[in-house]
């Protein structure tokens, strides 16, 4: 079963077939969130599922916390920097320059939120990220050419 079998489900059967649906999908968290994502339209529960069931995709916790941005900003980024964290673990200068990109964009979600605790979170990240990884040169470029702090 996947969200796209569930979302057919329920404009089949309609709107009572989606308890039934979640049901299903419970063994298969990225699909039950992307379900309740695209389907049910539910960020809120989309998120709490996410945490309950330890949804392993960064890919699937990344497009929820877009959407969870609107709910909490700070809660939000912290899942999309912990993803950025996780793509520079291993050293892969691929890697970089998307990293370097969503960090600034990261950074100006939390501008527009007007939130200085969203921007100090991303700050803090990039910071610790420059630290921990200085003898990156190729990463520290990436981060500059940004123009990130």
């Amino acid at each position: 079963p996947d969200d796209e079998t569930g979302a057919r489900l329920v404009e089949v059967v309609g709107p009572e077939a989606a308890g039934e649906v979640q049901v299903l999908l419970e063994a298969h968290p990225a699909e039950l969130v992307r379900f309740q994502l695209g389907t049910l339209r539910d960020v809120r529960l989309a998120w709490q599922t996410a945490h309950r069931l330890h949804l392993g995709d960064d890919g699937v916790w990344w497009s929820l916390a877009q959407e969870y941005q609107a709910v909490d900003v700070v809660a939000a980024l912290g899942v999309q920097v912990r993803v950025v964290a996780e793509s520079l673990v291993v050293t892969n200068q691929r890697a970089y320059r998307p990293a370097a990109a969503d960090l600034g964009r990261l950074r100006s979600v939390a501008r527009e939120a007007g939130s200085a605790e969203a921007l100090a979170l991303v700050d803090a990240a990039i910071a610790e990220f420059r630290e921990r990884y200085r003898r990156r040169p190729t990463m520290i470029a990436a981060f500059d050419r940004a123009g990130l702090p």
